[in-house]
């Protein structure tokens, strides 16, 4: 059974492993060995070829295969024959016959056959592409460019650093110096006599000494001699250059589109872009050509629309230059329409692009919104008004309306009300849900879970997200789920359902169940009697006895109890995983993975109180699948599970996102997604 099912997974995937095992007579399958708990070879029948004897095995490429034992890389034949020992620290996988090397800490190339090429001589290597053979080799700390056919260095070891552009061209310094080269030809483009070298536009660099300016493209190609005082991206595959106090326009290509003549001109927008002659503005489209130029300020346009001054008066105007709306003295554009305002009336109006001429009503100030739900201020009190309809919902008007706020990952929103110092909740549809009578509203909004709380004369009120009331008459309302809440009464805690049914008694000084990872698993609770803490389930049984000074959460299902400031774990079950530790627990990173620290350092243990990392990080991220980054010494780096270094503690700078954390360098930079994917 066990060898059929063997035979189903490789032949699923045979055209996977198949082109890179060609040069072997059979193909052959890196699989591990359960027994044995080690790596071997099989072929496409689930026959062993290769017995298993390494520790990991990656598949076979141009006839060999790079192998890993007690930490260290070899390589073995198609037969299984050693052809380098495993001693080395690192294998890069064989691209065109050779392989880059690492051992005691330097790099070297080998062939196919284990020859060493280039001697383990070089502190990094870095290749430019994973489709060529051409590298960044650093030896005595400078860089130079390797060519893997012809076994040579294209570019000797000169420069004290590099940036690469793409697989072509990268930039170089030399004593502070910028230059630029292609990799596969010995002429620079750039001397590195540059004061610097900077991309400012998709495709396009500026490179600057003495305070002038040129610009080139990153393929290598000049588009403009170094003879300008600035340089700027326009958007829209166009750039603008100054020279003596004028500007003029060209497109990404290198061909001028306007001569050097404005005063000014700012970016494009709706292929159209504002520029200032001898005090007119007009505007110039992608082609450089003006049109529209008579105006004594124009702002750029924005959905066919743009703002325009002339005699003082402002209105808009489409791309023809055509008056569409009124002129005011102060005018303001939003997303959805528009207001304006004469001076000697200090009030707004209210006006729709599609109905631009036209406004019924006038307020003393537009405090904006949606075009159907625009707050507005009249006669003391806030309103809201719908400019499409123009109608005022004259039912509605409040001392202060709030922000819109989203309801967890819905598309729904609230905003808080105020009337007579008292507070209340209204939602989207203008509909008042609870009526501005506490003192104080704060909003449950986390983990799947949505309640309002209320506050008035030192008692809570719970509330549905519709409004309707879920409990009442409470010193203190905490919800732990959707439908069990952990509430205080006279000066002591307990739990109850949605129903106020009594689920745990009033009897504790406190209960906390903090934000946890599944909204699902909120017991056990933390409980404190007196001065000691122990743990309780849903049927309010104690778990964990109340002896102990102090008890937190760590994370996925585990609880740190300490005692005489002695620190052990327990899970949700209130089994003891780890006992009396020698140093302290901050986190748990995965169900089997903990993080710890000792005298400001930071690693990681297991279960069974193994280390996989030293404590010698002093940070260490969480884990996203089975990598998680590291920082030693102001460096960045990742590592996996097992604490094996994946990308080696070089990264300057870690960019936090809500979907990936990027590591950077001067020319490198590595993803790590928040699924677990790596992408370089």
């Amino acid at each position: 059974m066990q060898k059929s099912f063997l035979f189903f997974f490789i032949f699923i995937n045979f055209k996977i492993y198949a082109q890179e095992s060609i040069a072997c007579k059979e193909d052959l399958f890196p699989i591990r060995d359960e027994q044995k708990k080690q790596f071997g070879y099989v072929n496409i029948f689930g026959v062993w070829k290769i017995p298993a004897f390494y520790d990991s095995a990656r598949s076979f490429k141009e006839g060999i295969a790079v192998v890993n034992r007690k930490s260290k890389f070899g390589i073995i034949s198609c037969e299984g024959k050693v052809i380098l020992t495993c001693e080395y620290e690192e294998i890069q996988d064989f691209v065109n016959g050779y392989s880059w090397i690492k051992k005691n800490g330097v790099w070297g190339l080998i062939d196919t056959k284990g020859k060493i090429i280039l001697a383990c001589n070089y502190s990094k290597v870095e290749n430019i592409s994973n489709f060529n053979d051409l590298a960044w080799l650093q030896t005595n700390s400078k860089w130079g460019v390797f060519d893997k056919i012809n076994l040579k260095f294209i570019h000797n070891p000169q420069f004290d650093n590099y940036l690469q552009l793409s697989d072509k061209t990268s930039l170089i310094e030399v004593n502070g110096k910028k230059g630029m080269i292609s990799h596969s030809k010995i002429e620079k483009i750039l001397e590195p006599n540059e004061d610097s070298i900077i991309k400012f536009a998709p495709y396009l660099l500026s490179f600057y000494k003495n305070g002038k300016v040129g610009v080139i493209k990153d393929i290598g190609t000049k588009l403009l001699n170094q003879e300008f005082d600035e340089v700027m991206y326009l958007g829209s595959a166009l750039f603008s250059a100054k020279k003596n106090n004028t500007y003029g326009v060209w497109d990404t290509w290198g061909k001028q589109l306007t001569p050097l003549f404005l005063d000014s001109i700012g970016s494009f927008s709706n292929n159209a872009a504002v520029y200032k002659k001898e005090n007119v503005y007009g505007f110039v489209n992608t082609k450089g050509n003006p049109f529209i130029e008579k105006y004594e300020f124009a702002n750029t346009f924005v959905n066919g629309i743009a703002l325009v001054k002339q005699k003082n008066r402002s209105f808009l105007i489409n791309r023809k230059g055509e008056i569409i709306s009124q002129s005011f003295d102060q005018l303001k554009l939003y997303k959805e329409y528009f207001i304006g305002k004469e001076d000697l009336d200090d009030s707004w109006g209210i006006y729709t692009y599609e109905n631009p001429q036209n406004s019924t009503n006038t307020f003393d100030s537009v405090l904006g919104g949606n075009c159907d739900k625009i707050k507005v201020k009249a006669k003391g009190k806030i309103w809201f008004y719908n400019a499409k309809l123009q109608e005022l919902a004259t039912n509605l008007s409040f001392d202060s309306i709030g922000d819109w706020q989203k309801i967890l990952q819905t598309n729904d929103r609230f905003a808080l009300i105020k009337e007579n110092g008292k507070f209340g909740v209204i939602d989207t549809n203008l509909s008042v849900t609870i009526s501005p009578t506490f003192e104080k509203i704060s909003a449950y909004n986390s983990n799947q879970i949505f309640f309002f709380i209320g506050k008035k004369q030192n008692t809570e009120f719970l509330f549905a997200r519709n409004g309707k009331e879920v409990l009442k008459n409470y010193t203190k309302i905490n919800p732990i789920s959707k439908n069990t809440f952990i509430v205080k009464k006279e000066l002591k805690f307990g739990i109850v359902n949605d129903k106020s049914e009594i689920v745990i008694p009033f009897k504790y000084d406190n209960l906390t169940s903090e934000s946890r990872e599944n909204p699902s698993f909120y017991f056990p609770v933390c409980a404190r009697i007196k001065t000691k803490y122990g743990l309780i389930n849903q049927k309010g049984e104690t778990v964990v006895d109340f002896k102990y000074d102090e008890i937190n959460y760590i994370g996925n299902g585990y609880f740190s109890i300490i005692k005489k400031h002695q620190q052990s774990i327990v899970d949700g079950n209130a089994q003891l995983i780890l006992k009396k530790m020698p140093y302290t627990v901050i986190s748990s990173l995965t169900n089997d993975l903990f993080l710890v620290s000792k005298d400001n350092k930071f690693g990681i243990i297991n279960k069974k109180n193994e280390q996989k990392t030293p404590l010698i990080y002093d940070a260490v991220y969480p884990y996203y699948g089975n990598f998680c980054v590291v920082k030693k010494e102001s460096r960045f780096g990742i590592i996996n599970r097992n604490g094996q270094l994946k990308h080696e503690i070089v990264y300057e700078k870690m960019k936090l996102l809500d979907t990936k954390v990027i590591l950077m360098k001067e020319n490198k930079k590595v993803e790590l997604s928040t699924k677990g994917i790596l992408t370089e």
